[in-house]
């Protein structure tokens, strides 16, 4: 529910001895199904809108009118075979020799032009589209995010409708702030990795584009990514799983296919990879701390150093030089150093930081010693190894009574435990509270960090 932002469930893939007495059984296709989701198709189309205002400003769009349409050509000769999509697709390419690709909620596609400068043929960049098309068809960031949101105890679905302005139907809008960085470094499944796999094959194979190549493609990953050119491949393996294992995945749909012939390269591709490979580079933008767009925090007036975050009901104070992901409406905040942030494979978690946001009262009247109870209740539930060591412990903050229950838990920074500190404030409808986070070994010299975000606190009235 706190600090652990995605949850990887690895499955390992079924081994066909050769040897087996009982005749192998034939190849299945992959049972692909959207998964949980909190909002509607049109609210992922605002996202995907809100989103790239932030995403746009912070990489090069590159402004080359036949380049765009050729990949606008590639991408609709897959799309077509979609039957009833959701929305409509749009292409943009990126000035960016990373090998890298991404959709944004609402078929927003984006190939940098690194994807042309290193696949061997049409149907590699085909298969790649096809790909992140499918996590857009399969609403992977709108599953992403509802559990992200779960988890982290920003909001119930009950809850959500009753606070946000509009309801559901109107939070899209209201989630603006840091969104397009969400959804940068939004970290899928492996589940999800491997269903986009299998789905960005079937449209390659019904468009004629040979799915082998898409298994081509990521053997070719994995022989950069462990050479020189491991740079190139930087952005792709940054957010996605190991593309041996993908390969053989591959393979395995393409078994249950039924046969085909391919012959749908255009005869375009060897021009257009030429002419990406002459694009000089865009320079790097500059982006604000924590990878949002837009100014950076204010200075907090408060505590030297430090920048502030005002949410709809209070207001706090964090370290300069932290990063910071929140969402005013939903009074809601993370903020960690770079050094807190530990990313393990398509996990990542947070060490070293700060987590704030609410909890409602089930009944709609805030007590603080019974909601207090029901929260640690709900972080041990969701939280593996995690043991309360102490009893809370009344206090006050900002003149509100409060109580303080410590909590250790394994560290993703080093081995050992850290120290999960709750931090429970009564509010009228139930808790503002804030975790505290931070490896054992180093919470003597955090403490002096921590006592100035709590002192920093300011509650509406």
């Amino acid at each position: 529910m706190i600090r652990r932002l995605f949850v990887i469930l690895i499955l390992s893939l079924p081994v066909l001895s050769a040897q087996s007495k009982k005749p192998a059984k034939p190849p299945k296709q992959r049972q692909l199904k959207p998964g949980f989701t909190m909002f509607g198709v049109e609210q992922d189309i605002e996202m995907g809108k809100a989103a790239i205002k932030e995403i746009e400003p912070t990489i090069t769009i590159l402004n080359d009118p036949a380049m765009t349409a050729y990949i606008k050509r590639l991408g609709d000769s897959i799309t077509n075979n979609i039957k009833n999509p959701p929305f409509p697709f749009t292409y943009k390419i990126v000035n960016d020799p990373q090998l890298n690709a991404f959709c944004v909620p609402g078929g927003f596609v984006y190939v940098n032009t690194g994807i042309l400068i290193n696949a061997e043929n049409e149907g590699q960049v085909v298969g790649v589209m096809g790909h992140e098309i499918g996590h857009a068809i399969l609403r992977h960031s709108a599953n992403q995010m509802s559990k992200g949101m779960l988890l982290q105890g920003l909001a119930t679905a009950g809850a959500m409708v009753g606070e946000m302005k509009g309801g559901i139907a109107g939070m899209a809008a209201q989630m603006g702030s840091g969104l397009g960085a969400q959804m940068m470094m939004m970290k899928f499944s492996r589940n999800h990795e491997k269903d986009s796999d299998a789905f960005g094959a079937r449209l390659m194979s019904q468009a004629g584009y040979n799915p082998l190549e898409l298994a081509r493609f990521f053997e070719k990953m994995q022989q950069m990514s462990g050479g020189k050119q491991a740079g190139g491949v930087a952005g792709w393996m940054a957010s996605h799983p190991d593309p041996g294992s993908r390969s053989q995945l591959i393979e395995q749909e393409i078994l249950a296919m039924p046969s085909a012939s391919y012959g749908a390269e255009t005869g375009d591709f060897a021009r257009f990879k030429a002419a990406a490979s002459k694009v000089v580079p865009a320079k790097p933008k500059n982006v604000t701390q924590g990878g949002q767009g837009g100014p950076p925090a204010p200075e907090s007036t408060t505590v030297k150093g430090f920048s502030y975050f005002r949410g709809a009901t209070f207001e706090i104070s964090y370290p300069k030089n932290w990063m910071a992901q929140g969402n005013p409406e939903a009074d809601a905040l993370t903020v960690a150093p770079a050094e807190g942030v530990k990313q393990n494979g398509q996990q990542t978690a947070i060490g070293l930081g700060v987590i704030v946001a609410r909890y409602k009262a089930p009944s709609g009247r805030g007590d603080l010693a019974r909601d207090t109870q029901a929260l640690a209740a709900e972080t041990l539930k969701g939280n593996q190894g995690m043991q309360q060591t102490q009893a809370p412990a009344s206090r006050t903050i900002n003149g509100q009574p409060a109580l303080l229950t410590m909590f250790t838990s394994p560290s993703p920074l080093e081995r050992g435990n850290e120290m999960d500190l709750l931090v429970t404030i009564q509010r009228p409808d139930g808790l503002l509270y804030l975790v505290l986070i931070c490896p054992e070994s180093q919470w003597k010299n955090a403490e002096s960090t921590f006592d100035q975000i709590i002192g920093s606190i300011k509650l509406a009235r």
